[in-house]
C-alpha cells in the first residue's frame, strides 16, 4: 500500500518552503504524477492525498487522470481498502503455504 502526497503544481518560493516542511516531490504537473503512478509495479495498491494549499486543483487531478496508462485504475477509497485486505489475505496465504511442515520452537 503506498501513500502519496501531491500538494501542486510548482514549488513553493524559497521563502514559503522555509516555512513549509514537504518535500519538492509533491509538488509535481498532472504527466509527472501520471509517469510515476504508471511506473508503479502492477499490483501496487495506493492513494493520492490531495490539498490545495500550494495550488493543485481539481482540474490537475482531472488532468493526471486523463493521462494515466491503461493499467492504472482510479477507484473509490472502499474498493482501494477492499483491494489492500483482498492483497494481505492473499500474502498471509502465501506465507502459510510457504511455512507448510516448518516448526519453530523458542
Amino acid at each position: 500500500f503506498r501513500p502519496r502526497e501531491w500538494r501542486g503544481v510548482t514549488s513553493p518560493s524559497k521563502n514559503d518552503a522555509q516555512k513549509v516542511p514537504f518535500p519538492k516531490k509533491d509538488y509535481n504537473t498532472p504527466q509527472q504524477m501520471a509517469d510515476e503512478f504508471g511506473a508503479y509495479k502492477r499490483g501496487t495498491i495506493g492513494y493520492v492525498y490531495t490539498t490545495s494549499d500550494f495550488g493543485l486543483d481539481i482540474g490537475h487531478i482531472s488532468s493526471m487522470a486523463d493521462l494515466l496508462p491503461d493499467h492504472v485504475e482510479l477507484v473509490s477509497t472502499e474498493t482501494a481498502t477492499a483491494f489492500a485486505l483482498e492483497a494481505a489475505k492473499m500474502m498471509e496465504q502465501e506465507d502459510e503455504e510457504d511455512n507448510e511442515g516448518v516448526s519453530l520452537y523458542t
